[in-house]
């Protein structure tokens, strides 16, 4: 069993009151720990929140991320640390990143990762209302650090095959750092033999990715990432104008299950895009899920010896 998991179940027995306050304490003191050399945490009054800085391999500078919950702590610590990680290497390897589209962003790290990166412009979309706080307050922090907040859109919206309003289901407390989202439907959230029910619902946006650009005028996007634990396919659907164009050099697509992965790979293969790797997360366990890098042909080969060589 590795930490990461170790730490995760340690926290789902403890007592609230010591998973929020003894653990908070303990992530704060690991990251300085594991981050001393180029590290720090420090606390921001303006958007009353830590914020921490960690070094990224090939990073320009440290990446800062606003933490609000031992959660978002953890998360930091842990990114990239998989050496499995797909995403984390395609996101290292892309080149001429313009505009990246961070679909089911969470409280954004791939998306600021990549803007920290390759100075790219970047689009985050999420339905839950907590993550999207702490992004906001990222973005202030990095435009009173001199980063032109121009370079972020932010999308309070869940993403479906069209555009329309419904309810984004909570299947958690309602705090910053929880991810146990689903918009429209709670049935397609993975639950992998665990069970939640819905603790708070709200309406709010469901936009598709062809509407961002042909109907909202956000600017179309070099690469883009989609994780939407099992929502994919209808993600998928609602962006067909986009695969078809050709416009996205490469595609990183957290895929759940059989069916999705099938009908997900027909899509982007019939359309001129071919698989460079796939890494699964969970294996053995019910309903697969795989991290699938795609790209287009002449980027294949460029890829495949990035990914192999991080």
């Amino acid at each position: 069993m590795t930490k990461q998991y170790l730490t995760q179940r340690i926290s789902k027995i403890l007592p609230q009151w010591v998973t929020e306050n003894h653990l908070y304490n303990w992530f704060r003191l690991l990251f300085l720990l594991k981050f001393r050399h180029g590290g720090t945490l420090v606390w921001n009054k303006d958007v009353s929140s830590w914020v921490a800085t960690r070094p990224f391999v090939n990073g320009r500078e440290g990446m800062s991320v606003v933490i609000r919950s031992f959660k978002e702590l953890r998360r930091i610590i842990q990114f990239g640390g998989n050496k499995n990680d797909i995403v984390y290497k395609w996101l290292h390897a892309i080149e001429g990143c313009k505009y990246f589209y961070d679909i089911g962003a969470a409280n954004g790290l791939e998306g600021f990762l990549c803007h920290n990166l390759h100075r790219s412009k970047v689009c985050f979309v999420e339905p839950y209302t907590p993550s999207i706080e702490t992004i906001m307050r990222n973005v202030f922090v990095l435009a009173k650090r001199g980063v032109d907040p121009k370079a972020f859109e932010i999308v309070h919206a869940g993403c479906d095959k069209e555009s329309h309003y419904d309810k984004a289901y909570m299947l958690c407390i309602p705090k910053a750092g929880e991810t146990q989202i689903s918009f429209s439907d709670p049935d397609s959230y993975e639950r992998r033999g665990r069970t939640f029910s819905p603790v708070v619902t709200q309406w709010v946006y469901g936009i598709s990715i062809d509407d961002m650009h042909l109907k909202y005028g956000i600017e179309l996007p070099t690469h883009v990432k989609i994780d939407v634990d099992g929502f994919e396919n209808r993600v998928i659907e609602g962006a067909l104008k986009l695969i078809k164009s050709g416009h996205v050099e490469s595609w990183a697509i957290e895929i759940t299950g059989e069916k999705n992965l099938a009908e997900i790979d027909n899509v982007m293969t019939s359309n001129g895009y071919v698989e460079v790797d796939r890494w699964e997360h969970y294996p053995g366990l019910p309903a697969r899920t795989f991290d699938v890098i795609y790209s287009k042909p002449e980027k294949l080969d460029y890829y495949k010896r990035a990914l192999a060589s991080s």
